[in-house]
């Protein structure tokens, strides 16, 4: 059992403070959009405030102490610090567009685990810098997940070296850990600015253009208008965003070996995105010839949303009249999700593939001679029994927590596909709703869903370790 002791608190302490010292001034941004849009100037005290409060609160926590950072420190200080910021980036919404406080926390946890739920009944009624905030706060959480990926922080198989481990390739990208950062954060930022680019040139506003481009590359899919994607009236709007949300979920180090080696045929060297394109394709033709009547565009839109960013097209009106079928197509994209290294949420490709490889692997033991041997390998990296469990037991419990959602929802009275669809979009970070989530939910089933984005962003293994820190006697006992 890990234990923590008191110099181990105050490390853990000491860097949050440092992480909310520099996150004060993310506060500040939105008085930008106050200025613009010429919105009351209570909005401008209210940010300012904050951003000084943040700051306070950082230097409370600071502390000095002799021991150094180890993996348990750092995993315990990103999740408090994940809750501690999502509660201070909840007051604008409580505050400012009057939400209770369970409304306003969901709402900000949802942007800052890129799922995109949204608890407001019309997002067209909200104020540009409250729309500004949430969209800047998704962005942020999805180049912060990409950035804890390559750190190593949150790796559920342990075998594959950073760097490599999303891809099962042994070469390391960089030796300064600064530098190759600096180069991921550069290429979302890249990404973004041609998002916006493009789609303003499909005749987006401007602004609309930066959310849409914000909430697709985050992986997050939250709306801005009441009327959705459709209501911009063009085909490009919909391909420019399939294919920003498509950017956004596959492996930064893809996109890295594209910068590096300057070659765009590295992303169809990437077998996971490969595998991606072959399976989406492969359920689109499915569905098609399932419903003919369904709109081919929309249909693929769905199919690629479902697993990437989740933006819809319609309202969660229209999704509960989708075809049940069609719903557990949705699903299973949402469980299996993005790639590794991503701001995408979901199991993970690179899992489900070994998922698949494991299953091929058992049966071809029960179908060889019990003395013939092969090689259990993934991307060129041998597979061994102690990555295998580490990955089986990941999915277990991920599919638990899925379940323990979905029966919460069906006790609340609520329709057991439709639950199950909810609570997988939650944890998947995916957001497309169908109707079960909004205001007017019990506050136990906010609450489950709150978790279950938790769970789906941070992962299962880190989330338990932030629990036997809060639980541990040695650390709380006099």
């Amino acid at each position: 059992m890990l234990y923590y002791n008191k110099e181990d608190l105050k490390l853990i302490l000491n860097n949050i403070s440092v992480l909310l010292s520099a996150s004060a001034y993310v506060f500040l941004i939105p008085i930008i959009f106050v200025f613009i849009y010429k919105e009351p100037t209570y909005y401008l005290f209210l940010y300012v405030l904050l951003a000084l409060i943040v700051r306070t609160v950082a230097k409370l926590l600071k502390f000095k102490t002799e021991i150094s950072v180890e993996r348990r420190h750092a995993v315990v200080t990103i999740i408090l610090f994940w809750i501690i910021f999502s509660l201070f980036a909840s007051i604008p919404f409580i505050v400012l567009e009057n939400c209770s406080f369970i409304d306003g926390f969901f709402e900000s946890v949802s942007a800052l685990t890129s799922t995109g739920y949204s608890m407001f009944a019309s997002q067209s009624s909200l104020m540009y810098s409250t729309l500004f905030w949430r969209a800047f706060l998704e962005w942020l959480s999805g180049i912060g997940i990409v950035v804890l990926a390559i750190l190593g922080l949150f790796l559920t198989y342990s075998k594959f070296k950073l760097f490599a481990e999303s891809e099962g390739h042994t070469e390391k990208l960089k030796s300064s850990v600064k530098k190759t950062v600096a180069i991921f954060v550069a290429i979302y930022v890249f990404i973004s600015i041609v998002g916006i680019i493009l789609l303003r040139i499909s005749g987006m506003p401007f602004f609309d253009s930066m959310y849409y481009t914000f909430t697709s590359i985050s992986s997050t899919g939250s709306d801005m208008t009441d009327t959705g994607l459709l209501g911009y009236n063009s085909i490009w709007v919909l391909v420019i965003i399939m294919f920003l949300m498509i950017f956004g979920a596959m492996s930064f180090i893809t996109h890295y070996r594209v910068y590096d080696k300057k070659s765009l045929l590295e992303y169809f060297r990437d077998k996971s995105f490969v595998f991606y394109i072959i399976m989406a394709i492969f359920l689109f033709f499915i569905v098609m010839l399932q419903f003919s009547k369904l709109v081919p565009l929309h249909t693929l839109f769905y199919i690629v949303s479902s697993s990437t960013g989740g933006l819809s097209l319609f309202n969660y009106g229209i999704h509960q009249a989708f075809p049940d079928f069609f719903k557990g197509i949705l699903i299973f994209l949402m469980f299996v999700g993005a790639s590794t290294a991503s701001p995408g949420g979901g199991i993970k490709l690179q899992r489900f593939i070994i998922f698949l490889k494991i299953v091929w692997w058992k049966t071809k033991e029960m179908i060889l001679p019990e003395k013939a041997v092969f090689r259990k390998q993934f991307n060129g990296e041998n597979i061994d029994t102690k990555i295998m469990l580490e990955v089986l037991g990941f999915i277990l419990m991920y599919v638990l927590f899925i379940l323990l959602g979905t029966f919460v929802f069906i006790a609340l009275g609520y329709n057991a596909l439709d639950s199950l669809f909810e609570v997988t979009s939650a944890q998947g970070n995916i957001g497309i709703p169908v109707g079960v989530i909004s205001v007017a939910t019990p506050i136990i089933g906010k609450i489950m869903l709150i978790i279950n984005m938790l769970v789906g962003r941070l992962e299962i293994i880190p989330i338990l370790v932030l629990f036997g820190f809060l639980f541990n006697i040695r650390l709380w006992r006099r």
